[in-house]
């Protein structure tokens, strides 16, 4: 594999990512290679984060993300943001996702909010939602679960979603629970 690569070689092997917390270290080899290398950043559309039970800071995981101009789909699985003192770290990014999928909540209320809180100003076409603790029956039940009121509809004011799916997979099928087009 080299430079010689065509141009839609290279947009089918680098579509799609996954990347796991190792990948989030600041000098890690995933962050210097996205940093010195616009041709492969430039192709990656989908981005899956693994991990299982883990917290990255919201610095870090702003520095991959900010360098992915044109990525459409983010998928993290079992990663929530650090909660540090002061205001959260929030994403600002005014390119719609198409889909943001937050799947496998294993985390502490406070990671949780953060998590939240970190994608709020980020238009999302879908949020997908699955296996979290608590199934709710709408995003307001959902994160009234672990936001005080107040905080709630702080966070949520202004975010522009255009649908929400609650899933949760039971054996190696998924069951879509709630899908609803309007918040």
């Amino acid at each position: 594999v080299g430079r010689s690569w065509f141009a839609s070689s290279r947009y089918h092997l680098l579509h799609t990512i996954q990347l796991g917390k190792d990948d989030f270290r600041e000098y890690s080899d995933t962050t210097r290679l996205l940093e010195i290398s616009p041709s492969i950043r430039s192709n990656i559309r989908v981005l899956q984060i693994w991990s299982v039970s883990t917290c990255v800071t919201p610095e870090n995981l702003v520095h991959v993300l900010d360098s992915l101009q044109n990525l459409h789909t983010l998928c993290m699985y079992g990663m929530t943001c650090k909660v540090s003192p002061g205001t959260p770290v929030q994403w600002r990014r005014t390119q719609k996702l198409r889909k943001l999928e937050l799947s496998g909540f294993d985390a502490l209320r406070g990671e949780i909010v953060n998590t939240m809180a970190f994608f709020c100003l980020v238009p999302v076409g879908e949020l997908f939602l699955s296996d979290w603790e608590i199934l709710p029956i709408s995003l307001h039940q959902a994160v009234y679960q672990i936001l005080p009121t107040d905080a709630m509809d702080d966070l949520l004011h202004d975010w522009s979603i255009d649908s929400v799916v609650f899933s949760h997979n039971v054996g190696s099928a998924a069951l879509d629970l709630v899908r609803t087009t309007s918040i």
